[in-house]
């Protein structure tokens, strides 16, 4: 599985971070996936078990997932159902939803701060102020634009699947028009009346008459 960016925090933590723009529930059983993958590559064949890491699953979405819950945050872990005991901090998730965010909203100070970043608006100046980490992030932004040639490899991805998907509407179109001259050419040789084609198939009297 490949997400968006992985990293090892100094507590050992394992982190692995998505960003989504689109998608619905099914994107719960992607996040779960990533997690698993990534938590089974902690271990190679041999070794014990005490050497498995946490496995931090964040997940920034522009899209609502939840949507019987109102909070813009929200995190998942293991717990017993009638105890409400936690059974092993290596598995959690986290979820920003970023289409509930409301600056009104009590949260975290960092967290409302990282909010507003990703969804833009606020002067990096006024983050900075909040808090000194956006210092950093600000010349971490500067420099993947500026100089980073992932930026370069994102860009090719990019307009690749733009032409991807253009080639396949191409395609369709052709399979479409193709099936509407094969219903066209039928209804004419049953005798039918070539206006009542026109209508039906959306064909020109002399696109009809060429059959």
């Amino acid at each position: 599985s490949v997400v968006d960016i992985k990293c090892t925090a100094d507590t050992g933590e394992v982190v692995i971070i998505e960003i989504q723009l689109q998608g619905n529930e099914t994107f719960i059983k992607r996040t779960l996936f990533y997690w698993a993958s990534n938590y089974s590559l902690n271990l190679n064949k041999g070794d014990d078990y005490n050497k498995l890491l946490p496995v931090i699953s964040i997940n920034i979405l522009d899209f609502i997932l939840f949507d019987g819950i109102e909070d813009c945050y929200s995190c998942y872990i293991l717990k017993e159902l009638k105890h409400n005991k936690i059974l092993t901090d290596h598995c959690q998730f986290h979820f920003l939803e970023l289409p509930k965010f409301n600056h009104n909203k009590k949260l975290n100070k960092d967290l409302n701060s990282w909010y507003k970043f990703f969804i833009g608006g606020e002067r990096m100046s006024n983050l900075i102020k909040e808090n000194t980490i956006f210092d950093e992030v600000d010349k971490k932004c500067k420099s993947f634009i500026s100089e980073n040639p992932l930026l370069d490899v994102y860009k090719i991805k990019e307009a690749e699947e733009y032409f991807q998907k253009e080639t396949l509407h191409k395609e369709l179109e052709k399979g479409k028009k193709y099936s509407t001259l094969i219903i066209a050419k039928a209804m004419k040789e049953d005798g039918t009346d070539f206006k009542l084609i026109s209508k039906y198939t959306g064909l020109s009297i002399e696109e009809i008459e060429k059959l």
